[in-house]
């Protein structure tokens, strides 16, 4: 993994193609017809058995919800270069930057298929848009343009396609001149701040800050 190599300061996720993220895999979900495939997945393959205790006593999370949390609790940068279609958008809300081309296009179709998201969007999202925007995106599961998406503050900078990789790689490059630890507890606090009291994050942002000066940068 990235996060193990200390040799690794910033990534850049990008899409391969016209498509970023083309959406789910249909054939993870019941009524496939693929039951090797849904049952593969240890959450779901207890759901769809109906042990729901032991889904609840396994612990179990899901892949993506895991991967967001990582990214955001990471020393690594992280970037999104969205290259073309976004239809999984869910790992966006965790990157630190997301600069879209301007062909770009973003949909949340989960509820337009019938089912509520499961990878973290309907915690993350609230978290970096605000309750009113969330609900929309969600909602409406209707695609938005680059433009769109910058107007409402889910992406950092809107390039032209021909531009993307240059510009995600010179940010790449400006960021790791930065400290690794002073990175990671500026995200560690930033994640901690949407679940914590003032008082209690402001005590926590000065334990960082405290500490943050032991290290050989400061």
């Amino acid at each position: 993994m990235a996060e193990e190599d200390k040799n690794i300061r910033a990534i850049i996720l990008t899409g391969k193609g016209r498509a970023f993220s083309a959406g789910d895999d249909l054939e993870g979900y019941p009524g496939s017809g693929e039951e090797s495939v849904i049952m593969g997945n240890p959450g779901i393959a207890l759901a769809m058995q109906g042990k729901y205790l032991e889904l609840q006593l396994s612990g179990y999370q899901d892949y993506l919800q895991k991967t967001c949390m990582l990214i955001m609790n990471s020393g690594i940068v992280s970037i999104a270069a969205v290259n073309g279609v976004c239809w999984a958008p869910e790992i966006l809300y965790a990157m630190d930057f997301v600069i879209a081309a301007d062909v770009a296009r973003i949909a949340q179709g989960d509820v337009r298929n019938g089912i509520c998201p499961g990878g973290g969007s309907t915690q993350i999202l609230p978290r970096l848009l605000g309750r009113r925007r969330a609900i929309e995106f969600m909602l409406s599961s209707t695609e938005i343009s680059a433009e769109e998406a910058y107007r409402i503050g889910l992406v950092n900078k809107v390039v032209p396609l021909a531009d993307l990789m240059t510009e995600a790689e010179a940010l790449a490059r400006h960021m790791i001149g930065r400290p690794y630890h002073s990175i990671k507890l500026v995200k560690m606090a930033v994640t901690k701040a949407q679940e914590l009291p003032l008082t209690d994050g402001l005590a926590l942002e000065g334990w960082y800050s405290g500490i943050s000066i032991q290290s050989e940068h400061f």
